[in-house]
């Protein structure tokens, strides 16, 4: 017994001997550097070091971003419902989100935000902006504005309630703020946007298909820019384009050997026969290309655009201090349905496998300044439309004729495999590209 007991002490304290020594670091380092440190600041240095020296993706969240960082996961939060940016280094209203309080109470793309609950909003951050503007529900911000063309400034009292993100966009905002999911020129071709993949993303992508449900002919689905989220959300927009027990993709843990394989459960919801576009870029990473990855083993979606990322990790989040802060720890990797590789190491070459990438036909590659316009393109594209007899700004004369390079490279693509366009269809008959579900 006494053995028994002996082994387990030491086995506990070599677990525990080099916590031992990083308390006993942060206390000297507390005790005698030069200038006054505290060891909060010490503790969060000691975990992030220990975490990003193990792979790019892993790290600490601190207690003041683990809150943001929830947001993010879970789509929501106590606000008043605003999109805002900075335009001529004031802080602008670019969209009220409709149904929101501040959509109801008058806010209007284009407002200038000059104080919230009396702060003057000059020399605003973002971060600034929103952590005011933030806060529980049901309680009162007072926010200050001027509308666009007229000078004298009005105050809001804005009662905050609770805030759906949205991950899901249109191709464009009505006048009245509300999405649409077709090109303009062509309303056969449906357009998605995907910001990111969080606990809402399924069924709100699965909204946006049902609106366009007997009216188009072929799908985009863009995921530029997207840096991915939750893992569960892409299988289950990958699961409504293929069929029921065909693998989504593979993940693998420490042992190599216990694979994990995530099928699809259902029966396609799109028709098979939809022609379907995915376009992605070297900002579209992890989840986003489980999605484009999927799609295009199967021969389901054709890629569009530039070669992805190249992230194929899963990172688990674990909760410490009491659920105050996090790890994100680095636990699996994933794998393609094809059994392709898809992570990008640092020593990885062009030549090499990883990411998403398009057959060379389709491959439409962008300098910085060209995605910079194509950005602030789409931008101006999601704010609220332009009431008949309104100005137009700078930045709308400029991009009024911009055409997105990948974007049009994309309905081109889509209508090689579209029917030809029919102005005068017999009565009675609709495509319904949307069957099963």
């Amino acid at each position: 017994m006494t053995a028994l007991v002996s082994l387990l002490c030491y086995a506990e304290a070599g677990r525990n001997r080099y916590a031992s020594i990083l308390s006993e670091s942060i206390d000297k380092i507390s005790s005698y550097y030069v200038e006054p440190v505290e060891a909060r600041k010490l503790f969060e240095g000691g975990m992030n070091g220990m975490l990003t020296d193990l792979d790019p993706y892993s790290g600490y969240i601190r207690p003041e971003d683990f809150s943001e960082f929830q947001v993010d996961i879970q789509q929501e939060f106590g606000g008043i419902g605003v999109e805002v940016g900075l335009e001529n280094e004031r802080l602008t209203v670019l969209s009220p989100v409709p149904g929101t309080p501040a959509y109801e109470a008058g806010l209007r793309s284009g407002d200038t935000i000059l104080a919230i609950d009396g702060q003057d909003t000059e020399g605003f951050s973002l971060e600034d902006a929103v952590g005011l503007m933030r806060g529980p529900r049901g309680s009162t911000v007072l926010v200050k504005v001027r509308h666009k063309g007229i000078e004298e400034p009005k105050e809001y009292p804005i009662v905050r309630e609770r805030i759906r993100i949205e991950s899901v966009r249109g191709e464009r905002r009505s006048e009245d703020s509300q999405w649409i999911f077709q090109i303009e020129d062509d309303s056969r071709i449906g357009y998605i946007r995907l910001t990111g993949f969080g606990e809402h993303t399924t069924e709100d992508f699965k909204r946006s298909l049902n609106e366009m449900q007997g009216e188009i002919e072929g799908l985009i689905i863009d995921l530029r820019g997207n840096a991915g989220g939750l893992l569960t959300s892409a299988v289950e927009i990958c699961d409504m384009f293929i069929d029921g027990g065909e693998v989504i993709v593979s993940t693998r843990g420490r042992d190599p050997t216990e694979e994990r394989v995530v099928v699809a459960e259902e029966p396609p919801l799109v028709d098979p026969d939809l022609p379907v576009v995915v376009l992605v870029d070297p900002l579209s990473a992890s989840a986003s290309e489980i999605l484009a990855a999927c799609l295009q083993d199967y021969g389901r979606a054709t890629i569009v655009g530039e070669r992805s990322w190249g992230k194929g990790t899963v990172q688990n989040v674990i909760e410490i201090e009491g659920g105050r802060s996090a790890i994100r720890l680095t636990t699996q990797t994933y794998w393609r349905p094809s059994g392709k590789n898809i992570h990008r190491h640092v020593d990885a070459t062009d030549e090499d496998e990883w990411g998403v990438k398009p057959l060379a036909e389709n491959e439409v590659k962008l300098t910085s300044e060209e995605r910079e316009k194509v950005y602030r393109f789409r931008r101006l594209r999601e704010t609220s439309g332009r009431v008949d007899g309104e100005e137009m700004t700078e930045e709308q004369i400029e991009l009024e004729d911009y055409v997105d390079p990948q974007l049009q490279r994309a309905i081109d693509t889509l209508k090689k495999e579209m029917p030809p366009r029919i102005t005068d269809r017999p009565m009675g008959v609709e495509i319904d590209k949307f069957a099963r579900r």
